[in-house]
């Protein structure tokens, strides 16, 4: 198993045991939405979507962790529209080639 799915099923298994986790203000629960925040930082896309998935359900246990976990997401609202407006450049200049004006 290479590295990449190693982790992955590493974080879904910490978030499966925090979803389950009876003490909901706990330290299982505290370390997993951490982990889910800087997540939102990752290269790795799959990541980024189990964090934006799951920070909402932990989140609101952990009152002094609210601004990090909504700033996490904005991060990865930015990173979504950055991307975008990447693709649509690049699509832009391939469909529209830049023409010379002989001046």
């Amino acid at each position: 198993m290479d590295y990449n799915a190693r982790e992955d099923r590493e974080i879904r298994d910490l978030i499966r045991q925090a979803s389950a986790s009876r003490d909901k203000s706990g330290d299982l629960r505290r370390k997993t939405l951490s982990k889910l925040i800087d997540l939102t930082h990752t290269q790795k896309t799959s990541l980024k979507i189990l964090a934006a998935n799951n920070i909402p359900n932990l989140f609101n246990d952990f009152p002094d962790q609210e601004e990090n976990a909504i700033n996490a997401i904005y991060d990865l609202c930015e990173d979504q529209h950055k991307q975008g407006c990447e693709r649509r450049d690049t699509t832009q200049s391939q469909q529209f080639p830049k023409r010379r004006i002989n001046g």
